[in-house]
């Protein structure tokens, strides 16, 4: 089971935010061992707890010729509640941020 939802507000004519949240519900994971010297195949199972995960992006778009061109700042925080959850059996990394230029034209 997962639930989503994304939701990006204009704050006036150049700043934007959005916020993108995803849960999901556990699942089974399955581990596969292999055993070379009797060629004897195992797959074991473990169940994972399932995600809780936030994302706030937010950005400023700065104006350059007459809006010909814009130069636009952004910046992210991902797992914004800091919560520890596992991908394809591997853990993911815990709250972190970025920041970004662009340029259109």
């Amino acid at each position: 089971h997962q639930f989503s939802i994304v939701a990006t507000q204009r704050i006036g004519k150049r700043f934007w935010l959005n916020f993108d949240f995803v849960g999901t519900s556990s699942y089974l994971f399955p581990f596969y061992n292999f055993n070379p010297v009797t060629f004897a195949e195992k797959y074991y199972f473990y169940r994972f707890k399932g995600s809780c995960r936030a994302d706030l992006t937010a950005g400023y778009t700065f104006p350059i010729d007459k809006d010909k061109y814009n130069l636009r700042l952004f910046g992210t925080v991902e797992n914004l509640l800091d919560y520890e959850y596992f991908e394809n059996g591997f853990q993911t990394v815990g709250r972190n941020a970025r920041i970004g230029l662009s340029f259109g034209f």
